[in-house]
């Protein structure tokens, strides 16, 4: 168990109050009318790899911006690469930025580069390899979202440590590639927010007790303890999935600081209930209600990509495809654990009491930090 617990915290070190990662935008036009190559990036990611908040009054003002534009140019820059391969030798185009604009996305500002090469009008006609390298040796949870453009289709890929090199074609690119790429992304981004995790756990840790005579006791078999994690994940799984459609599709979009501080006063609450339910077998009901709020938070990643609507349908599906697979080892690792130890005393004195006590002093920390913007606790 001491292991276990120590391979958590290390998990979780690098982000562990953090539930959105850090993404950028990169889009690429290609076509026989216009070419273009925009890449946003956040602020603060900025101001982590490069520095700008010279007078460290925690504030970043446009002056300061561009008093650092050269060291900001030659970073971005210098992690952005597009070539293309002719007699299996590698031929490197120049890239140069013209300007240099703010753009307000719903997590914060962005810096938005225009990019200039020589190789941007052929873009359209020949095959050209793009690397992305951006914040990867600072931030390794760090995501590029890029957008390729042309007039036989619209690609979209996700930037990784481990996935950062692509072609920019003019040809369409198998659906399924994009489909694999968003799977493994929903993957990540569930098994990194740790605020779905343990709201998630807060659920699942009674749910093999029995709540009887004003104590929490053991169920008699491992049968009765399935029924319940079924209806609460079946519940959770619904909930976020609706949310998240209509989010990414525009119908109903909430802001995003708003979401994420209703996501910890829904782990808040569900601690306490978990504690001392008001209605017996009611956490498959909180699982859904609250899962509605989750599933917002889930969209967040997608909402500032612009896809195109077929892109988009892809991704979406792709992303809510990984997000269920990430949650279903989640799941499937409790299981395995809890049929078997909840029968001993220390399940319910230890492991439920103190893993929801934990929980909630923790979400009481997010949701002050989330309301105030304000970091409480670095680790």
């Amino acid at each position: 168990m001491r292991n276990i617990i120590i391979l958590i915290l290390c998990f979780y070190s690098q982000s562990i109050l953090a539930h959105k990662t850090s993404d950028s935008y990169l889009n690429i036009v290609t076509s026989n009318q216009h070419n273009s190559i925009t890449w946003s990036i956040a602020v603060i990611d900025l101001e982590v790899a490069v520095g700008l908040d010279m007078d460290a009054d925690n504030r970043i003002t446009w002056a300061e911006v561009i008093n650092r534009r050269s060291a900001i140019e030659a970073y971005v820059l210098s992690r952005f690469s597009l070539y293309h391969m002719k007699d299996q030798q590698k031929h490197i185009c120049a890239v140069d930025n013209e300007s240099l604009l703010v753009d307000d996305k719903r997590d914060g500002s962005y810096l938005v580069f225009n990019l200039a090469t020589p190789c941007l009008n052929d873009l359209a006609v020949n095959d050209f390899i793009l690397e992305y390298q951006l914040l990867f040796d600072i931030d390794s949870n760090h995501r590029g979202l890029i957008l390729i453009e042309s007039e036989e289709s619209t690609i979209t890929r996700v930037a990784s440590p481990k996935n950062h090199i692509f072609k920019v074609q003019n040809s369409n690119v198998s659906v399924m590639l994009i489909l694999y790429d968003y799977v493994l992304e929903g993957i990540w981004h569930i098994l990194i927010g740790l605020d779905h995790i343990l709201f998630l756990l807060a659920l699942l840790l009674p749910a093999v007790l029995l709540y009887k005579d004003g104590l929490w006791q053991r169920r008699e078999n491992i049968r009765s303890c399935l029924l319940p994690i079924l209806k609460i994940v079946t519940a959770f799984t619904v909930a976020h999935s609706v949310t998240l459609t209509l989010s990414v599709l525009e119908i109903v979009q909430l802001p995003p600081q708003l979401v994420e501080t209703i996501i910890a006063i829904t782990v808040l609450l569900t601690c306490l209930h978990s504690i001392k339910p008001v209605l017996q077998d009611s956490m498959w009901q909180i699982a859904f209600f609250f899962g509605l709020i989750h599933g917002f938070g889930f969209a967040n990643v997608l909402l500032d990509l612009g896809l195109a609507e077929t892109a988009l349908l892809v991704s979406l599906l792709g992303f809510n495809v990984g997000v269920e697979i990430g949650q279903l080892f989640i799941v499937c690792v409790f299981m395995v654990f809890a049929t078997v130890v909840h029968r001993y005393w220390w399940y319910r004195t230890i492991i439920f009491k103190g893993g929801i006590s934990a929980t909630a002093a923790l979400s009481c920390i997010w949701i002050i930090e989330r309301m105030l913007n304000y970091e409480i606790l670095v680790i």
